[in-house]
């Protein structure tokens, strides 16, 4: 699994039975919780206001996925 695709918060999976199942996890992954906080950034800037969404969210993706590639070289 790639580093972008791992949950920031792993929560072990409940089946319907109330069992765990250890080897699954749920939750944001770390793409989309430094997408969201990018994002968060952005639309604090007044300046950011005036953009559709749709380029906000996806320049707040091209920054998640920046960082996410700076962590894989170092």
């Amino acid at each position: 699994m790639k580093n972008s695709e791992q949950p920031i918060n792993p929560t072990p999976y409940i089946n319907q039975d109330g069992t765990i199942q250890h080897d699954v996890y749920t939750g944001l992954t770390k793409l989309e919780y430094f997408a969201g906080l990018a994002m968060q950034g952005m639309l604090a800037n007044p300046q950011f206001t005036e953009r559709d969404p749709e380029t906000v969210a996806e320049d707040s993706f091209c920054y998640a996925k920046a960082l996410l590639g700076e962590f894989e070289i170092n």
